[in-house]
């Protein structure tokens, strides 16, 4: 039986308050498909009846489970693929030449889910620009799902996630077989660096950014956790930094700080002000 109206609104409360993420009237079915599997592991007959024990508030765990299963985490390799060229093209280069007196960098994929973000960052990094893997380099991957987390850290991918996106000398350089999975060889795994960090609640203390990956992140926010996630994304970036979101994103006259800098078939946002 599918959940109700009041079940599905707490789940979308849930979402909500906990991570800022707004679950539409359409996703009543997605959720409950998602919820399904933590019901059952609990030994319940239905996801109405998950819902009721998250309902009760008891200290659990549950919670953090439900919500991890809950919020989006669709990723590839190399998605949507031009701002990776313009990477190649153009920024990376950039930077290259802006930071040569300190030979330091640093890169944030936030929202990262798997890590297939950094990781693509770091082998375009790796094939055209290798000589700044001998900097004080850092790609930092954060998101909210533990579970994703653990996956990125064990940098261990299918053949169908591989294929989402990893060109075949790509694959053959960065790669090596790991059972029935491809693996990411170490020396590029190491400048990669995952932690946990939910986007809508208070961030600790930051480095200053380089370049900013948050793609497909913002869409899915109310807009008082957008305002709130912008504002300290303009406080962390570096005056000439970099800031990415996601093709169907952009920042509204509200969002005041940056501006859009169209570019090769993609568009990217700096702090207003320059440098």
């Amino acid at each position: 039986m599918p959940i109700n109206e009041p079940e599905f609104e707490y789940v979308r409360e849930l979402t909500r308050s906990r991570a800022g993420v707004v679950l539409k009237e359409k996703e009543r079915f997605l959720a409950e498909a998602r919820l399904t599997p933590l019901a059952k592991q609990n030994g319940l007959g239905s996801v109405s009846e998950f819902i009721g024990l998250l309902q009760n508030g008891e200290p659990n765990g549950l919670h953090d489970l439900a919500l991890d299963a809950l919020l989006p985490k669709d990723t590839a390799f190399f998605r949507d693929t031009h701002p990776f060229e313009l990477l190649r093209t153009h920024l990376i280069r950039n930077l290259e030449m802006r930071r040569s007196h300190e030979n330091r960098l640093r890169i944030w994929c936030a929202g990262c889910s798997s890590g297939q973000e950094p990781y693509s960052i770091a082998m375009v990094i790796g094939r055209y620009f290798s000589q700044l893997l001998k900097w004080d380099i850092e790609i930092y991957g954060t998101d909210i799902s533990t579970e994703a987390l653990e996956i990125a850290q064990r940098g261990s991918y299918n053949k169908i996630e591989v294929n989402r996106g990893v060109p075949s000398n790509y694959l053959k350089e960065f790669f090596h077989s790991d059972e029935n999975n491809w693996a990411l060889n170490d020396d590029l795994k190491k400048v990669v660096v995952f932690e946990p960090l939910n986007l809508c609640q208070d961030w600790p203390e930051l480095e200053k950014i380089d370049m900013i990956f948050m793609r497909n992140v913002l869409e899915h926010l109310t807009p008082e956790r957008r305002k709130f996630i912008l504002e300290n994304v303009r406080r962390i970036i570096k005056p000439d930094g970099y800031l990415f979101l996601g093709s169907r994103e952009t920042l509204e006259e509200s969002d005041i700080g940056f501006q859009m800098v169209p570019a090769e078939k993609s568009v990217y946002f700096q702090p207003t002000g320059g440098f």
